[in-house]
């Protein structure tokens, strides 16, 4: 499994480079992991935090990954397994 990590400050291509190493890594036929790490006041908006891991999914994973977890409250992070399609 590969873990990458993001936080909300994160700037667009910083962010397009590292969901295209994830997507490198679906097509590798690897699991990963997407994990939120917020610190300080960032925990008192979780909402907007789950907003964001959304708008990761609908952006850079609606199609090239079967998403196994959806972020939660307590557990900011998806987890996709390769889809049948990347073969």
């Amino acid at each position: 499994m590969k873990i990458i990590q993001v936080t909300p400050q994160i700037g667009k291509n910083d962010l397009a480079r590292k969901m295209k190493q994830a997507q490198c890594f679906l097509e590798k036929r690897e699991q990963v992991r997407i994990t939120l790490v917020v610190k300080g006041r960032q925990k008192g908006h979780i909402s907007s935090s789950l907003q964001f891991l959304n708008e990761i999914h609908e952006e850079f994973f609606a199609e090239c990954g079967k998403l196994v977890k959806s972020p939660t409250a307590e557990n900011l992070s998806l987890m996709y397994n390769p889809s049948s399609r990347n073969k």
